[in-house]
């Protein structure tokens, strides 16, 4: 079912977010989703759009819809930072590097960023995010990264 449910601790569904379609709020596939302050966001891969829904009127209220273009490569992994931004990992340039698009909290492309493939995001704000990086032996190192323009 293409939605996202909302239940309460004793596992009864309070409401569903979204529906099977193509139009806002609407998905072709089960999206996935995340919480990121005060918004819930939702990956749809087919459409290779992100939707993002106000969290306190969750249904009723969508705050804002980006529409990638078409040709686009399917978002393969979206990360959700504690300062509100969300980064979208696009399928792999080749088997050693990652495509990431930062969005920043209003939803906005920052920029873009050629990553080695294994390095996982762990913390972001601003300009400035930690990821772990294993080395040739696959010991993990946490690297503090600096994004700077190009």
């Amino acid at each position: 079912m293409p939605e996202i449910r909302v239940y309460s601790p004793e596992g009864i569904i309070l409401r569903c977010i979204g529906r099977r379609g193509g139009g806002p709020g609407e998905f072709e596939r089960a999206p996935r989703f995340g919480v990121s302050g005060d918004t819930v966001w939702a990956v749809d891969n087919r459409r290779n759009r992100i939707t993002l829904f106000d969290r306190e009127v969750i249904a009723r209220s969508l705050r804002a819809e980006i529409d990638f273009p078409k040709f686009q490569m399917p978002i393969q992994y979206p990360w959700a930072a504690r300062d509100g931004s969300i980064w979208l990992r696009w399928q792999d340039v080749d088997n050693s590097t990652a495509r990431w698009i930062p969005l920043d909290v209003q939803g906005r492309p920052r920029g873009e960023l050629r990553l080695p493939a294994d390095i996982q995001i762990q913390w972001s704000r601003g300009d400035t995010f930690w990821a772990v990086d294993p080395d040739e032996y696959d010991v993990p190192w946490l690297v503090r990264f600096t994004i700077q323009p190009g």
